[in-house]
């Protein structure tokens, strides 16, 4: 069995969701942790503080929860579908 397997599998076991609060929308995206720490450092160290808040300044003490109130959300419903499935669909089709 490949290390990576193994290594996502464990993972698994204890990782939480992540709450995801995207521009206006008022329904939170739940995405594992895992998916957003495996495509940057950035979002390890804002999982890190909204799991472990040194401040209330930007995570306002919610636990597990970020929020992204200035971002685009065309934006990121592409970054996600991307973090699933590894892929980009064309635009034109």
């Amino acid at each position: 069995m490949p290390a990576e397997v193994h290594r996502l599998y464990e993972s698994l076991k204890s990782d939480q969701p992540i709450k995801l609060f995207i521009a206006d929308d008022p329904d939170p995206v739940l995405v594992p942790e895992w998916a957003l720490t495996s495509i940057s450092s950035k979002f390890t160290t804002a999982i890190r503080h909204c799991k472990y808040p040194m401040s209330t300044t930007y995570f306002n003490g919610e636990f597990g929860v970020l929020r992204f109130p200035r971002d685009n959300l065309d934006a990121w419903k592409v970054l996600l579908f991307w973090i699933t499935n590894r892929t980009l669909v064309n635009p034109l089709e």
